[in-house]
Formats: C-alpha cells, sequence, structure tokens
C-alpha cells in the first residue's frame, strides 16, 4: 500500500489521541491489529468519510488502497464496527477544541511531555505556552522577552521543553520565512 499524502499535526496528535484511547479500552496489542479500522471509525464518526460503503470505498482508493485490501478492510470494519466505541459528545469536543488549536499561529509541534500536552501559539504580543492535556486549554507560561512562568508545577522536563523553543524563537532564522 502506497501513502498519498502525509498526515497534517493535527490528524497525527488526533490520532495519537486516538490510539491511546483504544489502548486503554482493547490493549496495545488489538490496537495495533485492528489500526485500519480504528482510523475509518474514526473518519465516520468525525463525519470526514460517511459509513456508505461507496464513500468508504471511494475514500480508501483515494488514500492509495489498493481493491483487494479496501475489500479486507470494509470486511473487517463490518465485522468489528458493532464493537468500536461511539464518539459520545464529550469527545467530540474534545477533538472539536483541538481541532481549533491547530491553526496557522502553532509554531511548535504539540508534544506529550510528561503529564502534560505542550504547545507553542504565537499572540499579538508574543507566544502562549499552552496544555491540552485536560481536554481543555491552559496557558502555562508566557513568552516575550524573556519566560514569564504561570504555573509552578512544571516538571523539569516540561520546563526544558519550554526553554529550548523559546531559544528557537529567538535565534534569527536567515531566509526562512516564519
Amino acid at each position: 500500500m502506497k501513502n498519498k499524502r502525509t498526515l497534517n499535526e493535527q490528524e497525527r496528535f488526533t490520532m495519537e489521541g486516538v490510539c491511546q484511547f483504544y489502548e486503554s479500552k482493547i490493549g496495545i496489542r488489538e490496537t495495533m491489529k485492528l489500526a485500519p479500522i480504528i482510523y475509518l471509525h474514526h473518519l465516520i464518526s468525525r463525519g470526514i468519510c460517511k459509513e456508505n460503503e461507496e464513500q468508504m470505498k471511494s475514500f480508501l482508493l483515494q488514500e492509495g488502497y489498493s481493491t483487494t485490501e479496501i475489500m479486507k478492510v470494509l470486511k473487517r470494519y463490518n465485522d468489528y464496527k458493532k464493537n468500536l466505541p461511539t464518539y459520545n459528545w464529550k469527545i467530540q469536543r474534545r477533538m472539536d477544541k483541538i481541532q481549533q488549536m491547530y491553526d496557522p499561529k502553532t509554531i511548535a509541534s504539540w508534544e506529550q511531555v510528561d503529564n502534560r500536552h505542550l504547545g507553542i501559539v504565537k499572540e499579538d504580543e508574543g507566544y502562549k505556552v499552552i496544555d491540552i492535556a485536560q481536554g481543555n486549554e491552559r496557558v502555562i507560561a508566557m513568552i516575550n522577552e524573556g519566560i514569564y512562568w504561570l504555573t509552578n508545577n512544571l516538571t523539569p522536563k516540561q520546563m526544558s521543553y519550554i526553554k529550548e523553543n523559546t531559544k528557537i524563537l529567538k535565534t534569527p532564522m536567515k531566509g526562512v520565512l516564519v
């Protein structure tokens, strides 16, 4: 199977969360076995692909699946779909929030650092360091002339992530458009 496109940051983060969700429900081994079915279920649950067989075939074909692979995935999906969890309003809301977070203002890739999911977002006067691990946006630091810590319960790894990204933001980049 050849992949015709790469996942953007939002899709990668969302899929990481979806995989972690399934790992907690059914374990890593089952999640790995069901990866194509889980992703297809995610796309259907989020309204990106319709649960109509023709729509699913068309979508998978566009993603580079062969007709044989498509038929196998659809058969497996139909076998497992009654056991797949539904996306309740809370999960949908979290994913909507994540989608809003991934706009052109995002400077640093979102990373899981210990118990926080951190990213840096451009603001008018500087940058905000945001934690979205709890499903909502929580500003933990501001970066202007220096770093203004807004919380005091960060781990050394989390502080290091912020400091390293601050250094990158302060370093002049010749010939690079930001």
